[in-house]
């Protein structure tokens, strides 16, 4: 046996098979992804920002964090807050895409319209999860094509695709985990938030001199956040409850394998 099932193409590994005369090997093609941002208060970045709007830094989120995770993006596009347009676009999309990921829309404003395309257009598989930040996430099954809406909050979007999409992929692929690792961690500081649900913050983590993982917080908690994402390193979790957590306690974590 050179390669295992599973093992992902690497410099090393197509040298050790070029060693023994293999140039060709089967290969699982890579799942097509379509990236979705529904807003009309987007704006691309480069573009001037006139009042009202926001430039768009979910999109080139999930782009990186796709290609990371080996997806292709068969499509990247921005949507207007249109029903019929972006329902028009999800099932144009359903013909070449494996999987399609949206951000925003998900929530109850008058032109959030991913939960009604969902209850009224497709199979709805959950909305709206007992968890911060990210509740209003949303999936459902349009023409066999799985979509999953993640929230439009940076600090929201950035969770749920650990959470949730990144393990889909890993399936797509044929794996049978993610590269981002769940392991036990001890907290290195106390948070004390009162949580109703679960609470997934991003954070920072560290070995200790026993081996320990050490865990938390950096920068803000706000689901609306996103000057911690580029420092984040890990996830962990604060069980609901009428407290947080204290430092020594125990949690779990999720080492993440790119930021």
């Amino acid at each position: 046996m050179l390669l295992d099932r599973g093992h992902t193409l690497n410099a090393g590994s197509i040298s050790l098979l070029s060693s023994f005369g293999i140039h060709e090997v089967q290969v699982i093609r890579k799942p097509k992804v379509a990236i979705l941002s529904t807003g009309s208060e987007l704006v691309p970045a480069g573009n001037p920002l006139p009042d009202g709007k926001i430039y768009n830094s979910n999109q080139p989120l999930l782009e990186n964090l796709l290609t990371v995770h080996h997806a292709e993006i068969c499509a990247a596009e921005q949507l207007p807050d249109n029903y019929e347009d972006t329902k028009k676009r999800l099932l144009e999309l359903t013909e070449i895409a494996d999987l399609i990921v949206t951000t925003g829309g998900v929530s109850v404003g008058d032109f959030d319209f991913m939960a009604d395309i969902a209850t009224q257009e497709a199979e709805l598989l959950f909305n709206k999860i007992q968890m911060r930040p990210g509740s209003p996430t949303t999936g459902m099954w349009l023409n066999k094509t799985l979509i999953v809406a993640l929230s439009g909050n940076p600090g929201a979007c950035f969770t749920g695709f650990y959470l949730l999409v990144e393990p889909v992929l890993a399936t797509l692929m044929g794996k049978d985990t993610t590269e981002t690792t769940q392991v036990r961690a001890k907290m290195a500081s106390d948070y004390t938030k009162n949580n109703g649900y679960d609470r997934f913050l991003r954070g920072t983590y560290r070995l200790s001199d026993e081996g320990e993982y050490l865990v938390e917080l950096v920068g803000s908690d706000m689901s609306s956040a996103l000057g911690n994402l580029h420092l984040t390193t890990c996830l962990f979790k604060i069980p609901r409850g009428q407290v947080g957590k204290l430092k020594g306690e125990e949690v779990e974590a999720w080492l993440l394998s790119s930021k």
